[in-house]
């Protein structure tokens, strides 16, 4: 497993500390403890971690604060603190996120990922607009910050937590809207776009835990974050909720204004998410295009993966490519005509902008093959985002001719992960390597590998 994803857990309990780092680990995030502020600061320049969680139990508000801000200091990582549940209210602008004991490890976990995968797209986004400034293409300025206004879905019944939620969210300039049936919520949810969604579980788990499950079949939907109202005394379904796709809980014993905040910090993170995901497509300059399929061209492709594979080894995080191979899957005397073979690769990909992620950079370096770069990802997700383009692909039919004949169309696919000092071209060698492709080292004005026919 890539040491590049290491998170930093500080706290003098490690016991404590021990089912989040379990959990983490599972999910492919390498993790180290620290006893002590000192240790954690320590650990930070010697090891480069990806975030950092304090245990806010045996530690003070005020060394807390200094901890997280001597790390910002060394560099600009996730803060995520387990706040004590009788504590009063953390700093507002100390920490990237606050926790309230006793957090469930998914909890943790899903915080975790959701700050890493935001920083890689902001990262992701501004590498772009400089890969396009070393080509000689000015891009306008974009507004990526989602420093917009919030729109919050309230769901269940108007009780007093109801109440006072909303005067919190209200004081923070939130709009909420409040459906108390999940058919009205639904109707919301066909109708408006919310940056978070709010469902109350003091009283009826179900409901809950439907609309969850619901959130995450939708691809429009799913990235909206789900955050459970409950009472921790009586419910004792966190496994479930989680496993549903819920995004946090928050408690009702919780002071107001503390619960509002963690609703609008995951807010805010859809709202720039989804302002990072224009930038995206604002940059999508026509000149370093592929006419056949709209990905990036191999131009582009040679200048961003060197920048790509240098960021990553300055960030000190992952990178991975997948390469693709289409090859039409007809026997031998039923192959199609070069112009439907070459009609269905450009229809693969089209389709395969949309199969990965946005900040996903994805190009095709010649005919019949592609390359998928993900930045902050390691080998094991790279497989399984290569497993899923494989799956979709076997299901598909392209370039459908005058007599509604068809061609299938077999991926080949080789997964890379960036090894210490390698170079973007280097893993790109490597990656189509797998595909059975030669590797080439370019020569003076080439700019990707040769030999992909």
């Amino acid at each position: 497993m890539s040491k590049l994803a290491r998170i930093l857990l500080a706290g003098a309990d490690q016991k404590r500390l021990l089912p989040i780092a379990s959990r983490l680990e599972e999910t492919g995030l390498p993790t180290v403890t620290a006893g002590s502020a000192a240790a954690a600061v320590a650990a930070c320049e010697d090891l480069h971690p990806a975030a950092l969680i304090i245990d806010g139990q045996d530690i003070t508000a005020d060394d807390a604060t200094r901890l997280s801000a001597a790390v910002r200091r060394r560099a600009a990582i996730p803060v995520i603190v387990v706040w004590p549940a009788d504590a009063p209210p953390a700093p507002e602008t100390a920490f990237d996120a606050v926790l309230r004991h006793p957090v469930h490890p998914a909890q943790a976990v899903s915080r975790v990922q959701n700050a890493l995968r935001h920083g890689v797209m902001k990262q992701e986004a501004a590498l772009r607009q400089q890969t396009l400034s070393t080509l000689g293409i000015q891009t306008p300025d974009i507004d990526a910050s989602g420093q917009g206004a919030l729109n919050v879905l309230f769901v269940g019944e108007a009780d007093p937590a109801f109440m006072g939620l909303r005067n919190a969210l209200g004081a923070a300039r939130v709009n909420v809207v409040a459906a108390f049936t999940s058919f009205t919520a639904f109707d919301y949810l066909h109708d408006r776009n919310f940056h978070a969604i709010v469902l109350n579980a003091l009283k009826n788990n179900e409901p809950a835990f439907t609309i969850c499950s619901a959130l995450r079949r939708n691809s429009r939907l799913f990235h909206v974050p789900a955050l459970i109202l409950h009472d921790p005394s009586r419910f004792d379904a966190a496994d479930e909720i989680f496993a549903r796709g819920a995004s946090d809980l928050l408690s009702v014993q919780a002071p107001e204004a503390e619960s509002a905040d963690r609703i609008v910090t995951l807010a805010r993170e859809r709202a720039e998410g989804l302002a990072v995901r224009n930038a995206f497509e604002c940059i999508r300059e026509g000149r370093v295009l592929d006419a056949g399929t709209g990905l990036f061209n191999r131009d582009m492709c040679a200048a961003h993966l060197k920048a790509m594979g240098e960021a990553a080894g300055r960030e000190d995080r992952p990178l991975s490519f997948i390469a693709v191979r289409a090859n039409s899957s007809a026997l031998e005397h039923a192959r199609p005509a070069p112009d439907q073979l070459a009609r269905a690769r450009n229809e693969f990909g089209s389709m395969l902008r949309y199969l990965v992620r946005p900040e996903d950079f994805a190009a095709r370096l010649d005919s019949g093959v592609f390359l998928i770069a993900m930045p902050g990802a390691v080998e094991g997700e790279a497989e399984e985002a290569a497993k899923r383009i494989s799956m979709v692909s076997d299901c598909s039919a392209f370039a459908e001719d005058s007599r509604g004949d068809t061609v299938r169309l077999r991926m080949r696919c080789a997964v890379a992960e960036r090894q210490p000092g390698e170079t973007g071209i280097q893993l790109l060698n490597r990656a189509i390597g797998g595909l059975g492709i030669a590797s080439v080292t370019p020569r003076p004005g080439e700019s990707v590998p040769t030999g992909l026919a």
